[in-house]
């Protein structure tokens, strides 16, 4: 048989781009920026913390041409469609940590209540 094996490329945009794991390293990018102007490497950490969230949501690979999430309130450009993708996953993203700061904050409320008094015996 001559010639190259060629197998196709699946280029669709991988579902489940939003996991805990995700959600975990996209709080901690989002911390991490509220401190970069303290310094130097508050800033580096910042920038390396964006760039491995960036990574995931890009299939591995960061896309310096497309426009990031965490640029997308910056840098309004609505109908260009790699903002729009930038904006859909950032509100996914936001939902989701919203979600998961409110389930934190359940927890931390069911286990701050007295328990409850046992129910008297017949």
């Amino acid at each position: 048989m001559s010639g190259t094996k060629r197998t196709r490329l699946d280029r669709q945009q991988r579902a489940g781009l939003i996991t805990p794991q995700t959600i975990s390293l996209y709080r901690r990018a989002l911390e991490l920026r509220k401190r970069a102007h303290r310094s130097d490497a508050d800033r580096e950490a910042a920038y390396e913390a964006e760039a491995i969230v960036e990574r995931i949501l890009g299939g591995g690979i960061r896309r310096l041409w497309l426009p990031s999430i965490f640029d997308v309130y910056e840098y309004n450009r609505p109908g260009d469609a790699g903002w729009e993708r930038a904006a859909e996953l950032r509100r996914q993203l936001d939902a989701a940590l919203t979600e998961l700061k409110r389930q934190e904050r359940a927890a931390r409320r069911a286990k701050a209540a007295p328990p409850s008094p046992p129910a008297p015996a017949v």
